[in-house]
């Protein structure tokens, strides 16, 4: 039967061929799914009238017992009801109250039932949101899980910077300390050893020394073209004689003190940069490198080597030592060499498992510039700025971490565990258009590193077995980190 009905997701007029069992159907409008209940069958009218039955006999007496139909013998007959004579025509009222009693009865019961259906169907329309309504519904609560989740990664994020802020003040404080006992161990030195203990004396010719130094800085850093020193001997000669200039002019330095300032003169800076320049004439190439094992196995980059079979290395306490050249990946400018002794310090590799992430603190020992900064280690921190290296190569770090020439092949170490992550391995010095890219430096990853080591069979095994000490502070992390630094020096 062909019945008209409405979606009740979205009131649309629809109509269907409903079997008595009723119909699953689907809304072509807004796709709700319900099903169509077969239609009440209607109620049949029918005409009553009453059956003219034939009057029965009653049946003759039996001796004296009186019939069922008559009255016994002295007894009035009670009178019997007369039925009303049926005039014409009173089929059709018996049939029209019939017909009262079938609405009233049975019908009125199809009309109770069709009106609770019809207010079902109202509270069903009521109750159950539209499409649309629910799609509303739906993207509030999806806004307001998203507004949830950014409250809260803007609070971990609070706390993540505050807690950093806590750690580099932390560690700022610790490198004020350490620079304040290093001064005050420097001057007790120049106070025993030119001054015969005068620590006043002392203090002032060590910000004389200060003084120098930025008098040296400026005449490199000043646009004015020829002043500064063009070579090595120039630079010494430069620094001793405004050391001098200033020596004699500051009044607590009287001509009874004339013979400090000589003897100073005769072995600090001039005299000890001359020591260097006697040793670092005899090679052609100079960089860093670190020990990753106690038994004298390090790591440099493949461009510090280059194609030498044996180097020189100078450790922490000054000693110049022979190395060999184990191992090269040209791919990955590295090299592994081995010296033969006691490694004074070493640093642990990190497998690269977790990765270093945006902002971590780290930095770096090494010797940049050895003709003319010296030989004592060098140490520049930094943070990390990408966990990719130019054009998104995935195999380096971006630092902020300050290297120059010389940097080279020095280790890269997360501040906080003080392991080596990385490997220094090239700076960006100008950006694509020409202009000047400033503190914009690369370190290979530690992974890379690892999987070097261990493909190498002489120094897997060695480095596997190696198991690091314990270090606490950020001193002790650097003081490790500066004695398992060493300067590569390459043969002339």
């Amino acid at each position: 039967m062909n019945v008209e009905f409405e979606c009740p997701g979205c009131q649309q007029s629809l109509s269907a061929d409903v079997p008595a069992t009723g119909v699953d159907v689907t809304c072509p409008a807004c796709a709700s799914a319900f099903h169509v209940d077969a239609p009440q069958a209607a109620l049949p009218t029918v005409q009553a009238r009453i059956a003219t039955v034939a009057a029965t006999p009653a049946a003759p007496p039996v001796g004296n017992r009186p019939s069922a139909g008559r009255p016994p013998v002295g007894a009035h007959p009670r009178p019997q009801p007369q039925a009303a004579p049926v005039k014409s025509g009173s089929g059709k009222e018996i049939a029209l109250i019939a017909a009262a009693v079938l609405v009233l009865g049975g019908g009125g019961v199809g009309l109770w039932f069709a009106a609770s259906k019809a207010e079902d169907k109202k509270e069903t329309a009521v109750s159950q949101p539209s499409v649309q309504e629910q799609a509303r519904q739906k993207m509030a609560e999806l806004a307001l899980k998203d507004a949830e989740r950014r409250e809260r990664e803007t609070q971990e994020r609070e706390i993540a910077i505050a807690a950093n802020r806590a750690q580099v003040a932390e560690r700022e404080k610790e490198d004020a300390a350490r620079f304040k006992r290093e001064r005050e161990e420097k001057i007790a030195k120049i106070a025993r050893t030119y001054f015969d203990g005068d620590l006043t004396a002392a203090e002032e010719f060590q910000r004389e020394v200060d003084a120098t130094n930025d008098e040296i800085n400026k005449l490199f850093a000043d646009d004015i073209k020829g002043n500064e020193p063009g070579t090595q001997a120039e630079f010494y000669e430069t620094w001793n004689a405004i050391f001098e200039r200033r020596i004699k002019e500051n009044p607590l330095f009287a001509e009874a003190r004339a013979g400090a300032l000589q003897k100073f003169l005769s072995e600090s800076p001039g005299e000890a940069l001359s020591k260097n320049a006697e040793l670092l004439v005899k090679y052609s190439s100079f960089g860093s490198s670190f020990f990753i094992s106690p038994d004298g196995w390090l790591v440099t980059n493949r461009h510090v080597v280059r194609d030498a079979a044996k180097v020189d290395i100078r450790i922490s306490g000054g000693q110049v030592i022979p190395a060999t050249v184990v191992a090269r990946d040209a791919k990955n400018d590295l090299a592994l060499l081995k010296a033969d002794l006691k490694s004074p310090a070493w640093l642990p590799i990190s497998k690269g498992t977790k990765e270093m992430d945006l902002g971590n603190n780290v930095f770096t020992i090494g010797f940049p510039n050895p003709v003319m900064q010296g030989l004592e280690p060098k140490y520049t921190d930094g943070r990390v700025s990408s966990r990719a290296g130019m054009m998104d190569d995935e195999s380096f770090y971006q630092i902020s971490v300050p290297v120059q020439p010389g940097n080279s092949g020095g280790p890269l170490i997360d501040s906080e565990s003080g392991w080596a992550v990385g490997v220094i391995t090239l700076r960006l010095d100008h950006t694509s258009d020409g202009r000047s890219a400033d503190n914009v430096s690369y370190a290979l990853k530690a992974s890379v590193l690892h999987d070097f080591v261990s493909g190498t069979p002489e120094a897997a095994d060695s480095v596997k077995g190696a198991t690091p000490d314990k270090v606490g502070n950020s001193t002790e992390i650097i003081s490790r980190a500066k004695g398992a630094s060493a300067t590569v020096l390459v043969p002339n």
